[in-house]
């Protein structure tokens, strides 16, 4: 199944606004949709189009590479004698697809914008992992546009609803509730989401059959994709990423999130995790949350490099990380979770959706700790989000959303510097003072400015 996705929009944007000045360079996580988007786009957009996947190509188009590099006029009459498929210049766009598995093809990408002839698409899995580009000149000539998984708005146009999305985003901008059935309808319907999760080779299946335990198979074999990627790390590297990434539900579930090795093993120093946190990062996988000791609308001059949240970028496939029970007796436990008969703390699951969902629109993850007085505790606000002349404060809570005395405590604290605040919770919408309380499927279509 193909999906109707957003960025589709920001491809159309880069071939109208670069007319072939940059390449196109569309990165993100492993099973996001890259392949399928930009072979979607290069149909509708362009008179012809040559698709060449550098992980399953053969030798003979890597040596037409190889040896023609200098000689476009050859490279091109060979592409399209190997293809069969004609070039019309000014019309066509050649996609270089998994780019990282042959790096040479990237590096040619100076050369390719600069003659002009025809457009360039890359796709890329890890691209932003720093062995995957040692040796080669990384064209300046590329657009890069990051991808991510399918967001709550795009899961229900796949499932043929076009409505509630703008219906939930009025709501919203109104503040006004939806009353208890339509409360209920909804969050079962988010939670659905968010038990499948955005990818969408596993919607794809789900969608077909609404059988969870086909979708489950499809998130154990990403998982497994992901492990083998961290296998082809170096040495004790490979150890620690492979560990961390294990770990993420454990380090999500405890009260404090801030990584700390040794929730992964005993004795470790932080230190210790920075290439692993680094590479898993890189590899959008993790999507990295970082501490401000003192926000504000600047809140990058005030990072804390020593403290840093991360999140597993679906939450569809944090939760098969997190239940480790047979893959045939998930189903049951899926039913008992949507219902909400399930006994669990759901809180790490909606802090990662939201961090998810905010990325996914484009912000970078920023929280904020500070100390309790009179305790060696701190506090600590899930999601910090700088505004037009101040920050917005964000708290998640997934069972009771009162009280919240990190938020009041940061409110009082930074008084003169607070636009707006939220509590993503998963009761109905209602205001209470300076808080506005945000049922956590209508957090995406929150308005920050």
């Amino acid at each position: 199944m193909e999906f109707r996705r957003k960025i589709y929009g920001e491809l159309l944007d880069w071939k109208n606004i670069s007319k072939g000045r940059s390449a196109l360079m569309l990165q993100g996580a492993r099973r996001v949709g890259k392949s399928t988007i930009v072979e979607r786009f290069a149909k509708d957009q362009y008179k012809s189009y040559i698709l060449i996947d550098f992980v399953e190509t053969d030798d003979e188009m890597r040596r037409i590479f190889t040896e023609y590099r200098t000689d476009l006029n050859m490279l091109f009459n060979r592409l399209q004698l190997k293809t069969g498929i004609k070039l019309y210049e000014r019309e066509s766009v050649i996609i270089f697809d998994e780019v990282q598995a042959f790096p040479l093809a990237r590096e040619m990408i100076k050369i390719l914008v600069k003659d002009g002839r025809y457009d360039y698409i890359e796709t890329g899995s890890l691209i932003s992992v720093r062995s995957k580009v040692v040796g080669i000149r990384v064209p300046s000539e590329e657009h890069k546009i990051d991808m991510y998984p399918m967001d709550f708005e795009e899961w229900l146009w796949a499932n043929g609803d076009d409505v509630t999305a703008n219906m939930l985003r009025s709501f919203m901008d109104r503040s006004e509730p939806l009353g208890d059935d339509t409360h209920r309808s909804m969050l079962r319907r988010y939670t659905e989401y968010m038990i499948i999760g955005g990818m969408p080779q596993v919607v794809s299946a789900y969608l077909e059959r609404h059988d969870l335990t086909e979708a489950e198979y499809i998130k154990r074999d990403i998982l497994d994709l992901y492990r083998d990627d961290i296998h082809k790390m170096p040495g004790v590297s490979m150890e620690r990423a492979l560990s961390l990434f294990n770990s993420i539900p454990a380090i999500l579930s405890s009260s404090h999130k801030v990584l700390s090795p040794t929730k992964v093993k005993k004795g470790s120093r932080r230190r210790d995790y920075d290439g692993a946190v680094e590479w898993l990062c890189d590899a959008m996988i993790f999507n990295r949350c970082r501490c401000s000791s003192d926000p504000s609308v600047a809140i990058g001059l005030s990072e804390d490099i020593g403290r840093v949240k991360c999140y597993l970028l679906d939450t569809g496939l944090l939760i098969s990380l997190a239940f480790q029970n047979s893959k045939e007796g998930l189903a049951e436990t899926y039913g008992l979770l949507l219902d909400g008969k399930l006994s669990m703390n759901k809180g790490m699951f909606f802090e990662n959706m939201v961090a998810q969902e905010l990325v996914c629109r484009g912000y970078d993850l920023w929280f904020t700790e500070f100390e309790k007085k009179g305790s060696k505790r701190k506090y600590e606000v899930d999601f910090i989000l700088p505004g037009r002349s101040g920050i917005i404060p964000m708290e998640v809570k997934s069972g009771k959303s009162t009280p919240h005395s990190s938020l009041d405590r940061l409110m009082e604290r930074y008084e003169e510097r607070i636009e707006k605040s939220f509590v993503i919770h998963s009761k109905d919408i209602r205001m209470d003072g300076d808080v506005t309380y945000v049922p956590i499927y209508m957090m995406p279509f929150i308005t920050w400015n």
